[in-house]
């Protein structure tokens, strides 16, 4: 969907790290600022709730920290794997199966 190209088009244009790190808080930002918007401003409910409860405030203020959980790569790869939950989820859903009971991987277990 197009809220999710505009997501991963936001992360990687946030600019690589430069020599001392430079960007990395940029990166960090950017992934608070998604959450922010879908906090705030999603329309659905149910999909807020999922994406707000499998992105707990713990691990968001890791990735919009200084540190080194907000690299590039890192904040990358945490929309890669939230964009999968969402993409199993709604596959479960669209199956008609109970999200997290169906056949395929469980998205909790991508929790950690």
């Amino acid at each position: 969907c197009a809220l999710w190209l505009a997501f991963h088009m936001l992360i990687a244009n946030a600019g690589p790290e430069g020599p001392r790190g430079v960007a990395a808080k940029a990166h960090g930002e950017v992934a608070a600022g998604i959450l922010k918007f879908v906090e705030h401003f999603f329309g659905c409910d149910v999909c807020r709730y999922h994406f707000l409860k499998y992105n707990p405030k713990d691990r968001m203020a890791a990735l919009a920290g200084a540190g080194p959980a907000s690299t590039h790569k890192n904040v990358s790869m945490w929309l890669w794997e939230t964009h999968n939950v969402v993409n199993l989820r709604q596959l479960e859903t669209d199956r008609g199966v109970a999200p997290g009971l169906g056949p395929g991987k469980n998205p909790q277990a991508l929790v950690g």
